[in-house]
This record gives structure tokens, C-alpha cells and sequence, in this order.
């Protein structure tokens, strides 16, 4: 896609896709827009199709992969296909909306995985959504990010007090069955209930993941354990967060992008 797309450059792409936001029209309207990318553009369209096809089936269009691999060199429209890629994947809700990370290779290559982590951190942040009674969420606990509950109360009362107006009851326990003397049995809900959550304290699970793109991934020295470790985590991480997290790899082609 990167070899294709020599007709434009960066600044040009840059201030195509300005003018196109200023009319309000989608992702893939504004990279329609773009001069070459032809191969770029195939995809995006083959993917807007595909999930909405899934959708309609209902499966989850999560499971395919999401990542890309541009390659081209510099002015080509790298970054400006990336930032419209991660915006597309928010418009066909599939990753979440607006949760787009950008880093350069350069402060991987520097920050090792420590720079990585502190990346990594940027896709669990809790969203702004509206959560209801019923959503089944994860919970922060004493610090601690993997506790699943369910809402079973939301604080919406203007007369509430300050702590918990606004807040959350979240339920985690299941429910227990008791075996009577007379043979019969009864079920109770544990009473394992955390009162008033803060909703920063609560995430969706929809909520967590996004897009995270490596820009000028040529900077990053494979030759080097530092910068190998970098693309180890990083792999790591990928599988662990399946379809909740997409990776835009964009940098001269070199043989770091079939490692």
C-alpha cells in the first residue's frame, strides 16, 4: 500500500483528511478522498462490508484480525491512513471509539519495554459511556483491575449523599443453594457487593483495548535485545487482548515486519 500511495505526501494527506472532517463525513470518506492508496482503500472497503455481513449473521466481527502492516516510504500517507484506519474500526464498533495511541519507534527503541507498558496502560483506562442496571462490568478492587460483577443499582437520586451520588452497587458473588432437612433446597445471592463505585472504578469490557499505532517502526533496531523484547511484549499483548486490540505497524519496508 505504501509503494502505491507516492502520488501524495504526509502534509497532503494530512490536510485532506482536515478538510474532509470539516464536512462531516466518515473514516473511509475522508480516505476515499486521499490521493493513491488504492490497495489501502480495497481493504477498508472489504472490511466495512465483512463486518457489517457478520453483524447481520450475528457473529462477532472481533474475531478477525485487525492489525496492519504499512510500508512505504516517507510522505507516502502512512500516519494519515493509520489515524483513519483507527477511526474506522470506532465508526463500525469494533474497537472502541476515540481510544487511539500513537508512539515512534524511536521512544520504544529508548524506553525498551518499560515505554511499552506505560503505553499499554492507555487502553484499560475506563470509558465515559453510560452503563445500566444489569451490564455485566470489571471492577477495580483495592487497586486492583479483574473482578467481575454486575450492576444492581445505579445512584441517580439528586438527594443522594456526595459518596454516592452517582455511584454504583456492583454484586459479585453468584448465588448459593442450601439442601434443606426435608429434602428440598433454597437459593440465596451470595452477599458479595461492593456500594457505591465510582463509575472510574468500572469498565465494560467493550470499553477496554483501541488502536495502537507504531509509527516509523524502522527505528526500532532488531538487532538489539532491547528492541526485540519490545516486539515480544508487544505480541504477547496482542494475543492476550484478541479482537479488542489492533496494532498499525507503518515504516520503510526492512526485515523487521517479517519477524
Amino acid at each position: 500500500a505504501g509503494r502505491e500511495a507516492a502520488a501524495t505526501t504526509g502534509d497532503q494527506a494530512d490536510e485532506a483528511a482536515d478538510e474532509a472532517a470539516d464536512e462531516d463525513l466518515t473514516a473511509l470518506d475522508e480516505l476515499e478522498g486521499l490521493v493513491g492508496l488504492r490497495e489501502a482503500k480495497a481493504h477498508c472497503r472489504l472490511l466495512r462490508d465483512a463486518v457489517a455481513l457478520e453483524k447481520e449473521r450475528g457473529d462477532d466481527p472481533k474475531l478477525k484480525s485487525l492489525s496492519l502492516v504499512l510500508t512505504g516510504s516517507p510522505g507516502t500517507g502512512k500516519t494519515a491512513f493509520a489515524l483513519l484506519y483507527a477511526r474506522l474500526l470506532g465508526e463500525l464498533e469494533v474497537l472502541p471509539s476515540g481510544r487511539v495511541v500513537r508512539v515512534t519507534g524511536a521512544q520504544l527503541q529508548d524506553g525498551g519495554v518499560e515505554a511499552l507498558e506505560e503505553v499499554l496502560k492507555g487502553f484499560d483506562e475506563p470509558g465515559e459511556g453510560g452503563l445500566q442496571v444489569g451490564d455485566v462490568v470489571e471492577a477495580r478492587r483495592e487497586g486492583t483491575w479483574g473482578h467481575f460483577g454486575r450492576i444492581v443499582r445505579h445512584d441517580t437520586s439528586p438527594r443522594a449523599r456526595p459518596p454516592y451520588k452517582d455511584s454504583y452497587d456492583i454484586h459479585f458473588g453468584g448465588r448459593v443453594r442450601f439442601e434443606l432437612s426435608d429434602g428440598t433446597s433454597v437459593s440465596r445471592r451470595d452477599n458479595d457487593f461492593d456500594i457505591g463505585v465510582r463509575r472510574k472504578d468500572i469498565r465494560a469490557k467493550a470499553e477496554t483495548g483501541g488502536v495502537l499505532i507504531l509509527d516509523d517502526a524502522h527505528q526500532l533496531s532488531t538487532s538489539e535485545k532491547a528492541a526485540r523484547q519490545v516486539l515480544y511484549r508487544l505480541t504477547e499483548e496482542m494475543d492476550a487482548r484478541g479482537g479488542r486490540f489492533a496494532v498499525v505497524v507503518a515504516g520503510y519496508e526492512k526485515q523487521l515486519f517479517t519477524e
